[in-house]
């Protein structure tokens, strides 16, 4: 009489082909970008920096990548001192506007008065011209925590592999034993 394989085996048997199918895929990509890279924002005109939270960016990678600390960051967006909760399409302000600078103007100057009448010519101040900058461009900023993980599995991938295979070995065989067991 053929005896039939408990429930718990053909669970287990799935969750192993899951894992090592979910190892084999984070294997094929070795080359492709991390996907929690942040883009980060250009300042506006008036020296302030706004960034729209994306899917999969956290409070630690942003504030990294703008060089800043998670605690200016909590206190220019009025977050409670411990919360990292934030979702994407949020508008984070990382710099607030810069004060302006005043402009030079021309001011009329009046001479002293003489006993002699003479001719004054006003002198004006020369106009300050504007000065060419430079628009940084927004640069990928690398996941330090994805890349050290992809270096650990490359290094380690026969390791894992065969732990891998060794836990599910032994899993099935913990799963059959306890299934036959419980048979008899």
């Amino acid at each position: 009489m053929p005896t039939r394989l408990p429930r718990q085996i053909l669970v287990f048997v799935i969750l192993c082909a899951v894992l090592l199918a979910g190892f084999s895929a984070v294997q094929a990509q070795p080359g492709a970008a991390p996907s929690d890279d942040i883009l980060t924002s250009t300042p506006m005109a008036d020296g302030s920096i706004v960034h729209i939270v994306q899917q999969d960016e956290t409070l630690a990678t942003i504030s990294a990548a703008y060089g800043i600390s998670m605690a200016d960051l909590r206190s220019l967006n009025a977050m409670a001192p411990t919360s990292n909760l934030i979702y994407p399409g949020q508008k984070l302000i990382i710099r607030l506007p810069q004060p302006p600078t005043a402009t030079p103007t021309n001011t009329a100057t009046v001479p002293r008065p003489t006993r002699t009448p003479t001719v004054v010519t006003p002198t004006r101040t020369p106009r300050p011209t504007g000065t060419a900058t430079v628009t940084p461009t927004p640069t990928i900023t690398p996941n330090p925590l994805k890349a050290a993980l992809n270096g650990f599995v490359n290094q380690n991938r026969p390791y894992l592999l065969i732990g891998m295979i060794a836990f599910c070995a032994l899993g099935l065989a913990w799963t059959l034993w306890g299934g036959f067991r419980k048979s008899r």
